[in-house]
C-alpha cells in the first residue's frame, strides 16, 4: 500500500471520528473561549476507544493488502522479511519525527523471526501515534474554517471594515499554519500536543482580545465624540458637563455597554454589544434638546431686563439722595444701595464682554437675568424710600406715616431685605414693602387734598337766632390710643373687635377692643401680631426661634417651601436647624439656616448623600459617573464592603474601584461591575492571572499545573 493511499484511508477514518469533535469546535466562541479549551486539550476515553477500533479496521485493511503473505488465519505464508521491509518503508515515509522513526525501527528489529502478531503490534502502535496527530490536525482545520466564517460574518454585519477583515483573515491563516507545523513536529506525543494546543488557544485568544479591545476603543471614541457634541451644542461650562442629564445618560450607555463587552464570550455577542451601543448613542443624540434658539431668546431677555434696570437706576437718580447721617436711612443707603452702585456696573460690563466674545452659556445668561431682576427690585425700593423720606420731611411726626415707615419701610441691621433673593425678595416687595408705600402715599394724598369751602347761605334769608345749647359731639373714628392701649372705632363710633383690615394690613382687636400683639390663637390656628398690631406673614424670628406665617397669617408646621428652598417646622412652629430628623421613615438634614440639605454632606467625620427630595440615600449611589456605597445609616463606605454576597473596594474618596487594587501587600482584581474576582483564572492585557478564594493574586507558585511568576502572570 502506498503512503498516499494509506493516509487517504486514515484521514477518512479520522473524519468519521471527528464529527462529534467538530460540533464542539463549531459551538466554541470566536477567538478564545473555555469551550475552545475543552475541545482542544481534554483527553477523552471514548475517543481513545474509537481510535483503537479504527486502528483495528486499518490493521485488517493492511493485512488484506498484503495478500499472499499470510492466510485468513494470520499464518505466515512466506516472506517475513518482506513484511518487515514494507512496514519500515511505511514508517520512513510517514510524518513522524526522525526520533520516532528510529524508535519504531528498533522495535521492529526486536520482533522475533516469523512473529507476525508482534510485527503487527508495532504497526498498530505506529498507526495509533499517527491517529492522534491527524486528529489534532482535523480539529485545527475545522476551527480555522469556523473562524473564517465568523470574520466574514463580522464584515457582512458592518462590524469591521474590509481592511480589518483582510488583516484578520491573514492573521488567522498564520495561526493555522503555525499550529499545523507544530502538530506535525510533535510526532503525536501527547505532552507535546498539549503544549501545541495551549499555544494555539493562546494565539486565538490574543486575536479575540485584540478585536474586543478594538471594539472598546471605537465605542469610547464614539462616546467622546457625542459628549463633545452635547457640550458644544448646549454651551456647557466645564464644571457643569457631568451634571447635564444628556451627558449622564450617555455615560450610563457607555458603562453598560463596556460591561456587556467585558462579559461577551463570542464574536456575535461582542459585535451585538458594539452595534447596540451605536444605536443607543444615536437615539440619545436625537433626544438632546436643541438649545441654540433658547440661547438667542435668553440673550434677548437679558437685554430687555438690562434696559429695565437702566430705567430703574435713572428713576433713582431723578430723586434727592437719602440723608447721609440719618439713622433711619443708614442701612438702606450705606449697606444696600451704595454697594449696589458699585456692583451693578461690573456685572453689566461682564455681560457685555461675554456677548462680545461669545463666551456666554445658558447658565451665565440666566444668572445675569436673575441679577437684573434682583437689582431692579432694589432700585424700586430705593425710589420709594427716597419718596417716603420726602413725605416725612413734609409731614414730620405724622403718626400714620411713622407707623407705616417703622413697620415696613425702614431697614435695620437685624431686619433687612438685603439677604433676600428671587421669590423671597419678590414676595417681600409685593406683599410688604410696596403696599406700605401705597398706604403712605394715600395718607399723604389725604393730607394734601384741599378742603371743600362751606356752601354759602341763601341770600336775603333772615338769620335765625343763635341757639344757646351746645352742638352734638362728633363720634370717634379710626385708631385711638387710650390708657396706653390702641383701639379702633368704626365710622359710626362703635368700637371694633375681632379681625380688622385697615390700610392693607390685618389687626386683631380683643373682646374689650384692645389691639392684640404677639402670639394669638384663633379658631385652632396661631397668628403673630407685630408690635404695631399688624398681622405678620412670611418669616418671623421670635425668642431665638424662626417661624413661618402663611399668606393668611396662620403659623405653618411640617414642610414649607420658600422660593426654591425647603424648611421643616416642628409642631410648635419652630424651624428645625443644624440637625438630623426623621419624617415618614426617611432621614433628612437641615443646615444652620434651616434649609433642607441636598447632595453631599459631611457630618461628624462621615459623608452622607441627600437626594434631590432631601431624603438620605442608602445602598448604591451613582454620582458624576462614579459609584458609591452608603451603609444602612447613610454613611459613605470606604475600603472593603460586602454587598449581596460580593466584595467591593471603595477608594478613600468613596468611589468604587475597578481593575487592579493593592491593599497592603496584596493585589486584588475588581470587575467592571466592581465585584472582586475570586477562585478563578482571568485575563488582563493579554496575560493570565489567578486569584484565590479570598480574591488575593497568587504569585510564585503552580495552580492547576500552570506556573505563575512574581507578578502573578502565567508563564508557559
Amino acid at each position: 500500500m502506498s503512503k498516499s493511499n494509506h493516509e487517504r484511508r486514515m484521514r477518512y477514518s479520522i473524519r468519521k471520528f471527528s464529527v462529534g469533535v467538530a460540533s464542539v469546535l463549531v459551538a466554541s466562541f470566536f477567538m478564545g473561549s473555555v469551550a475552545h479549551a475543552s475541545g482542544l486539550v481534554k483527553d477523552d476515553s471514548v475517543k481513545t476507544t474509537e481510535i483503537a477500533a479504527t486502528n483495528r479496521e486499518k490493521e485488517n485493511d493492511a493485512k488484506s493488502g498484503w495478500g499472499g503473505i499470510i492466510d485468513g488465519s494470520g499464518k505466515l505464508l512466506g516472506g517475513f522479511s518482506e513484511i518487515k521491509e514494507k512496514l519500515e518503508k511505511e514508517i520512513d515515509e510517514s510524518s513522524l519525527t526522525s526520533e520516532q522513526k528510529k524508535s519504531y525501527k528498533e522495535k521492529i528489529v526486536k520482533v522475533k523471526q516469523n512473529d507476525v502478531d508482534g510485527l503487527f503490534g508495532v504497526h498498530r502502535e505506529y498507526l495509533n501515534q499517527l491517529d492522534f496527530q491527524y486528529l489534532e490536525l482535523s480539529k485545527v482545520e475545522e476551527e480555522f474554517k469556523y473562524q473564517e466564517e465568523q470574520i466574514q460574518r463580522m464584515f457582512e454585519q458592518k462590524g469591521i471594515t474590509n481592511e480589518d477583515k483582510d488583516a484578520m483573515l491573514k492573521k488567522i491563516a498564520e495561526i493555522h499554519q503555525e499550529a499545523e507545523k507544530d502538530i506535525k513536529a510533535s510526532g503525536g506525543y501527547r505532552d507535546k500536543l498539549n503544549g501545541t494546543k495551549v499555544k494555539f488557544l493562546q494565539n486565538l485568544d490574543k486575536l479575540f482580545t485584540s478585536t474586543k479591545s478594538k471594539f472598546e476603543k471605537e465605542m469610547q471614541e464614539l462616546y467622546r465624540k457625542k459628549e463633545a457634541e452635547i457640550v458644544k451644542e448646549k454651551h456647557l461650562e466645564k464644571d457643569k458637563i457631568y451634571d447635564d442629564a444628556d451627558v449622564q445618560k450617555l455615560r450610563e450607555l457607555e458603562k453598560d455597554a463596556l460591561k456587556k463587552l467585558d462579559e461577551a464570550k463570542t464574536n456575535d455577542e461582542a459585535l451585538r454589544v458594539k452595534l447596540e451601543f451605536a444605536r443607543n448613542v444615536e437615539k440619545n443624540s436625537q433626544q438632546v434638546q436643541k438649545i441654540d434658539d433658547k440661547l438667542q431668546e435668553l440673550i434677548k431677555e437679558a437685554k430687555r431686563e438690562l434696559e429695565k434696570l437702566n430705567q430703574g437706576i435713572a428713576e433713582v437718580d431723578k430723586l434727592p439722595e437719602l440723608p447721609a447721617n440719618d439713622s433711619d436711612y443708614m442701612v438702606q443707603k450705606k449697606y444696600i444701595w451704595d454697594e449696589d452702585k458699585e456692583t451693578i456696573p461690573k456685572k453689566i460690563a461682564k455681560f457685555k464682554e461675554n456677548l462680545g466674545n461669545k463666551t456666554y452659556t445658558k447658565e451665565s445668561l440666566q444668572k445675569f437675568i436673575d441679577d437684573c431682576i434682583y437689582y431692579q427690585t432694589h432700585a424700586k425700593i430705593e425710589v420709594m424710600t427716597r419718596k417716603v423720606a420726602g413725605y416725612r420731611k413734609a409731614y414730620p411726626n405724622n403718626p400714620e406715616i411713622e407707623k407705616e415707615f417703622v413697620s415696613h419701610i425702614k431697614q435695620t441691621s437685624s431686619l433687612t431685605y438685603a439677604s433676600l433673593e428671587n421669590d423671597s425678595l419678590k414676595r417681600y416687595f409685593e406683599k410688604d414693602f410696596a403696599p406700605a408705600f401705597e398706604r403712605i402715599k394715600q395718607i399723604v394724598e389725604g393730607l394734601e387734598k384741599p378742603h371743600t369751602p362751606a356752601q354759602p347761605g341763601i341770600e336775603n334769608q333772615k338769620p335765625s337766632a343763635p341757639k344757646t345749647e351746645k352742638s352734638a359731639e362728633q363720634p370717634k373714628a379710626g385708631w385711638k390710643q387710650e390708657n396706653g392701649m390702641w383701639y379702633f372705632y368704626n365710622t359710626d363710633g362703635s368700637m371694633a373687635t375681632g379681625w380688622l383690615q385697615n390700610n392693607g394690613s390685618w389687626y386683631y382687636l380683643n373682646a374689650n377692643g384692645a389691639m392684640a400683639t404677639g402670639w394669638l390663637q384663633n379658631n385652632g390656628s396661631w397668628y403673630y401680631l407685630n408690635a404695631n398690631g399688624s398681622m405678620a406673614t412670611g418669616w418671623l424670628q421670635n425668642n431665638g426661634s424662626w417661624y413661618y406665617l402663611n399668606a393668611n397669617g396662620s403659623m405653618a408646621t411640617d414642610w414649607v417651601k420658600d422660593g426654591n428652598t425647603w424648611y421643616y417646622l416642628e409642631a410648635s412652629g419652630a424651624m428645625k436647624a443644624s440637625q438630623w430628623f426623621k419624617v415618614s421613615d426617611k432621614w433628612y438634614y437641615v443646615n444652620n439656616n434651616g434649609a433642607m440639605a441636598t447632595g453631599w454632606l459631611q457630618y461628624n467625620g462621615s459623608w452622607y448623600y441627600l437626594n434631590s427630595n432631601g431624603a438620605m440615600a442608602t445602598g448604591w449611589l451613582q454620582y458624576n459617573g462614579s459609584w458609591y456605597y452608603l451603609n444602612s445609616n447613610g454613611a459613605m463606605v470606604t475600603g472593603w464592603a460586602k454587598v449581596n454576597g460580593s466584595w467591593y473596594y471603595l477608594n478613600a474618596n468613596g468611589s468604587m474601584a475597578t481593575g487592579w487594587v493593592k491593599d497592603g501587600d496584596t493585589w486584588y482584581y475588581l470587575e467592571a461591575s466592581g465585584a472582586m474576582k475570586a477562585s478563578q483564572w482571568f485575563k488582563v492585557s493579554d496575560k493570565w492571572y489567578y486569584v484565590n478564594g479570598l480574591g488575593a493574586l497568587v504569585v510564585n507558585t503552580t495552580v492547576d499545573g500552570y506556573r505563575v511568576n512574581a507578578n502573578g502572570e502565567w508563564v508557559s
